[in-house]
């Protein structure tokens, strides 16, 4: 799955100056920077809100769609690539390089199948898209429905974060064993008997005043509805997966290297995380020297 980047890391437009003082390369990456920035908008509705429209939409996580936005943003990758950057300003050399960096850095993600394993150690997607109660500035009754059809997504939107973590238990791609110790309980904390008592049920304790008393109510009774017979069922499916199913087929080495391709993908996080090109042991050997220098003094 694709990392949804802040808008803070794309480069901004860049500042304007005289046409005549651009260079073709410099043309160039102010297109390319207006492409990334309409592929982020569509990568996911969370970037591009409209109510009534993206508004009530969740991420289409499907192979098709994955796959779909890879090839875009490789296309747009290897143009930019291909610009030549000893033409650019120095400051759109920046931007040219920031931006790289961040392509290159979602494509790695896609290529090293991520995808196959939406959760860490301390959370996951069940945790994460629960945040769709603070993605809608409830105003209107529209936005109050735009919220209830982010819920009805749900359960599309759950099977498939499964069906990736299956091929992820096929591929060998998961979280360790020992990092999963209790991590069912934080799918559990989302399943309650009351649905009022629901995270996902706040924000119709206290509605907007805008909305009719009469409709308040109505939509009261929908979200329950919605609730107790799409939400809490995804998240008991959920749980049942993770204990019966994710947990028993985790691996039981730790190392990122125990995953297939695993010290390719190691050292592909080194360089990412360093910016450099250095490898595990020189980043190692580096630190062992830090270590002897600071006890020194």
């Amino acid at each position: 799955m694709f990392s949804l980047i802040s808008c803070s890391q794309i480069p901004q437009t860049i500042e304007k100056h005289p046409v005549a003082t651009l260079s073709r390369s410099d043309h160039q990456l102010q297109q390319l920077i207006h492409v990334y920035q309409q592929f982020y908008q569509q990568l996911s509705p969370f970037n591009d809100p409209q109510v009534g429209g993206n508004n009530g939409k969740l991420p289409d996580l499907s192979p098709q769609n994955l796959a779909k936005q890879n090839k875009k943003l490789n296309n747009i990758y290897q143009a930019l690539i291909n610009i030549d950057s000893d033409e650019l300003s120095k400051e759109n050399q920046i931007n040219s390089a920031v931006l790289i960096y961040t392509i290159k850095n979602q494509l790695d993600s896609y290529n090293n199948k991520e995808h196959y394993m939406p959760l860490t150690a301390e959370s996951g997607f069940h945790v994460w898209i629960s945040n769709i109660t603070q993605k809608i500035n409830f105003k209107t009754t529209q936005d109050y429905q735009d919220y209830l059809s982010k819920l009805r997504a749900l359960p599309r939107y759950f099977k498939q974060q499964i069906a990736w973590m299956n091929l992820g238990i096929k591929a060998g791609i998961t979280q360790p064993k020992i990092v999963l110790l209790g991590f069912e309980q934080s799918i559990k904390a989302f399943i309650v008997d009351d649905v009022s008592n629901s995270d996902y049920y706040q924000p119709f304790k206290k509605m907007s005043a805008q909305v009719a008393l009469k409709t308040q109510v109505k939509l009261q009774q929908e979200a329950k509805e919605v609730l107790r017979e799409k939400v809490i069922p995804t998240y008991r499916e959920y749980y049942q997966f993770m204990v019966n199913q994710y947990k028993p087929n985790a691996r039981d080495n730790i190392a990122a290297t125990s995953l297939p391709n695993g010290t390719n993908y190691y050292q592909n996080r080194v360089q990412h995380y360093t910016t450099i090109k250095i490898n595990s042991n020189e980043v190692h050997q580096q630190g062992l020297a830090e270590v002897k220098r600071i006890r020194a003094e």
